[in-house]
């Protein structure tokens, strides 16, 4: 009689083994399908925008939420926020979704914690390299410098622990 239990028990072990491995397979597989979807637009209708959007406070909660709020939206061809810059880059169909359309659905999100305005190319200024005596030439004729490094000491760990004891 144990024996039929243990075998019964094993068959059901294995039974719901499979089931949740099948459930996963499938749910993995259906939102693979989801995000694959792909939205074609004439070339004369596709408008390409970037805003920078101000009061983003993390890439995981704001960025991505932006990202992926923008491009569930009809029309919307393809939508990238990124954190660091604070830049969100959106390709979509004119005769489908307006810029206004776009801007009001960011400035939504959260209660209205994000603020939406065009992006403008910052100049990036290059500082000039403070100038370095020559100390003389190398053997392939490239000027050398000197450089000093600081000196950090680390105690000796042993020598701690001896004189602790």
């Amino acid at each position: 009689m144990k024996l039929k239990i243990m075998k019964l028990n094993q068959y059901i072990g294995i039974l719901v083994v499979s089931v949740f491995s099948l459930s996963t397979i499938i749910g993995c597989s259906n939102a693979e399908q989801e995000n694959t979807e792909k939205i074609t637009v004439a070339p004369e209708n596709l408008l390409v925008v970037d805003y920078a959007v101000e009061g983003m406070v993390c890439a995981m909660g704001c960025a991505k939420t932006i990202q992926d709020e923008v491009a569930d939206m009809s029309g919307v061809v393809k939508c990238s926020v990124d954190f660091e810059t604070g830049k969100a880059h959106i390709e979509f169909d004119k005769t489908q979704v307006t810029e206004e359309a776009i801007i009001t659905k960011i400035e939504s999100i959260a209660d209205g914690q994000y603020k939406v305005s065009k992006w403008e190319e910052k100049e990036i200024i290059e500082e000039e390299a403070p100038a370095v005596e020559e100390e003389g030439n190398s053997e392939n004729g490239e000027p050398m410098i000197e450089v000093a490094i600081p000196s950090i000491q680390i105690p000796n760990l042993f020598t701690f622990l001896i004189e602790r004891i």
